[in-house]
């Protein structure tokens, strides 16, 4: 008899749309650099660039769904 088994969530997301790039290397125990660089080659998708004055660099924000689907694209 074959038993289904149902793929349990790995991470516990925030219930919010968009994530900042710390609270992804947080959840991945990696840098920020590390996030930035996944985001410059595609592998996670970024929802918006938040430009100020007082920022040199602008801020951006991270698709939280991007950060489930990168996980899952990589789960064995």
């Amino acid at each position: 008899m074959a038993v289904a088994f149902e793929k349990e969530p790995i991470l516990n997301l925030p219930a919010k749309p968009t994530m900042r790039p710390e609270e992804v290397a947080r959840i991945f125990s990696c840098s920020k650099m590390h996030v930035y660089h996944l985001v410059e080659e595609g592998s996670l998708e970024k929802a918006l660039d938040i430009k100020s004055v007082l920022c040199r660099k602008p801020a951006i924000r991270i698709l939280t769904e991007s950060v489930r689907e990168f996980v899952e694209r990589r789960r064995i």
